[in-house]
């Protein structure tokens, strides 16, 4: 064999060798949704699925899987990471929890570094609260118009995730795992409906374990600030009409409904410009400048007048300039009085014996630049940016265990978003008293676990009443006036920002900020009565807003620095029936 024919053998040979020794790619991804609609609810967390195949003979895939916004270029919010174990020639449903701040973005599934270890996400869409029929089998989904259908096993395991449903319809009794019935029960305590049909024996689901609240023979029943409706119809004659003429209780159709419940937006800003600023001694540093000057004028000038050497006075010069640089130094330096702080406003909406589902807007701010990893002792945890994040935030891991990993500068800030299954005493206890017809009695006790100081407001009809601590419970008070009549505008976001403007040169934001909560009150008061209006219900609910300090068992595990937060409870008390 000649010697170039070897040659071009042997880079043949290497070839081949090179290309079956390159790793196949292991991970497959079959297919990927948005939510339970096919859509996002901007401004919440929404549940993300994909079915993920390995499609490898040998290989298993034991990696991560990351969601992240943007195909090419900087990650604008954050990047939400998943463990994956996957054997060969099998799949599995994943899902993550993202918050989804803009419909600017394009999403991808990433898993390596390979050029096609990715896959694009369907591409974003609004979707409005759904009526949502759960099916025990793929074989039984059928689209009915006006609803939502998908796989009882593809409920959440957290009720972050369930933002986007309005009522289920289940005329079965579910295979869930316990945190997806817990996610289940929550997402109707904090005002979930949910209506069971007659199956295919004629009789309503029998539930059993935690479920078991579901069962009964009233045709309506409410849990917490859900309802519980009984209907008399089977699954295939379900529709839109049929539902709506159901005498318990009247449904409204879907509307684009993108705030229950929260917070205005206006008071993260107002937050971010809580953070702490330098608090130099002007008085004494002026002062020092103006002996500073009088020292290396007159006086020096009077010193080298008076002595035959210059080397005196050029010694004198050198040491008052340096003792002076050192001073100005010390007293102008960032860092001077400053701290790492976490400011935060919480929103907990109570689950019941002592459980809350808490929504937080946190603003951190830091004097020593570091990875910091962000977990609380709750049993879920989700993070995610806040409407106005610009940047790579960093890594979050949502779910049980779930944390944040974010790099920040020195002397800079974070403004994130979070949302935890929190656990704390209970605040109240039994009602004493109840009046059904004018609302003007209502007196509950307070429980082991109720704060200190508080603020407190009853929210009933569209109208606020006082709340008075009478030292063993909380007495509804007179009425105060209408939510319109006391904000006298339905513009209450323009209101907060002529407000917010007016008080920028305050130097203490924080406190005025605590000092603040009309807006809040006003927000809660016509999003919980915009709820009740839906319902067209004569029998309305009591809310109780509480604002106090957040209970330190909420704060930051790990975080050895103070915190500065203020949290507005929410209980809802259904109405008796007359």
């Amino acid at each position: 064999m000649k010697p170039k024919s070897a040659r071009l053998h042997f880079y043949a040979l290497l070839s081949f060798f090179l290309l079956v020794s390159y790793p196949a790619e292991a991970l497959e991804v079959k297919e990927a949704r948005w939510g339970f609609s096919d859509g996002v609810r901007y401004g919440h967390f929404n549940p993300v699925y994909a079915l993920l195949y390995n499609d490898s003979k040998t290989e298993n895939f034991d990696g991560e899987i990351m969601l992240r916004p943007g195909h090419f270029g900087p990650v604008r919010g954050v990047v939400e990471t998943k463990k994956i174990f996957l054997a060969p020639q099998t799949s599995r449903w994943i899902q993550f929890g993202a918050m989804i701040d803009s419909g600017s973005q394009d999403w991808k599934l990433h898993w390596g570094s390979g050029p096609k270890d990715w896959h694009p996400m369907p591409e974003l869409t609004s979707a409005d609260d759904c009526w949502l029929v759960l099916y025990r089998k793929e074989s039984q989904l059928t689209k009915i118009q006006g609803f939502r259908s998908c796989l009882d096993s593809f409920w959440p395991e957290h009720v972050a995730l369930t933002e986007g449903v309005d009522s289920v319809f289940l005329d079965h009794e579910p295979d869930w795992t316990a945190d997806q019935e817990k996610a289940f029960l929550d997402w109707l305590y904090l005002g979930g409906r949910v209506h069971l049909l007659k199956g295919s024996d004629s009789l309503h689901p029998n539930f059993f374990r935690k479920m078991k609240v579901l069962n009964g023979t009233e045709p309506m029943k409410r849990w917490g600030a859900g309802t519980i409706v009984r209907q008399s119809f089977h699954e295939f004659q379900l529709s839109a009409k049929i539902v709506q003429s159901a005498p318990m209780p009247f449904l409204p159709p879907p509307s684009h409904y993108h705030a229950r419940q929260q917070i205005n937006s206006s008071l993260v800003h107002s937050l971010a410009q809580s953070r702490p600023k330098p608090e130099h001694p002007w008085t004494l540093i002026f002062t020092l400048c103006f002996v500073y000057l009088l020292i290396i004028g007159p006086v020096n000038f009077v010193l080298a007048r008076k002595t035959k050497s210059y080397r005196p006075g050029l010694l004198f010069l050198i040491v008052t300039i340096s003792i002076f640089t050192i001073t100005f130094y010390f007293l102008g330096r960032r860092g001077y009085k400053e701290q790492t702080l976490h400011y935060k406003v919480e929103y907990a909406r109570s689950l019941g014996d002592g459980q809350f589902d808490v929504q937080s807007w946190n603003h951190l701010f830091v004097t020593d630049s570091d990875q910091y990893t962000l977990k609380q002792n709750s049993t879920s945890a989700f993070y995610g940016p806040l409407a106005d994040s610009e940047t790579n935030l960093g890594l979050v891991e949502n779910g049980h265990g779930g944390q944040f990993t974010t790099k920040i500068p020195l002397f800079s800030t974070r403004s994130y978003l979070a949302r935890h299954r929190m656990k704390t005493k209970k605040l109240f206890g039994e009602i004493v008293r109840r009046d059904h017809s004018s609302m003007v009695q209502f007196e509950i006790k307070k429980g082991p676990g109720f704060p200190k100081k508080i603020s407190a407001w009853f929210l009933y009809n569209n109208r606020v009443y006082n709340a008075v601590d009478t030292g063993d419970s909380l007495k509804l008070m007179e009425q105060v006036a209408s939510v319109r009549s006391i904000f006298g505008t339905d513009d209450y976001g323009y209101q907060f920002y002529r407000w917010n403007q007016s008080r920028n040169n305050k130097r203490d934001h924080w406190n005025e900020l605590r000092r603040e909560s009309r807006v809040v009150v006003h927000e809660l008061a016509a999003e919980l009565n915009d709820i009740d209006m839906r319902k067209k219900a004569r029998n309305l609910d009591i809310h109780i807003v509480i604002r106090a300090s957040s209970p330190d068992e909420w704060s930051n595990i790990d975080w050895p620095s103070p915190h500065k937060s203020v949290t507005y409870f929410q209980f809802t008390f259904p109405h008796e029936k007359r």
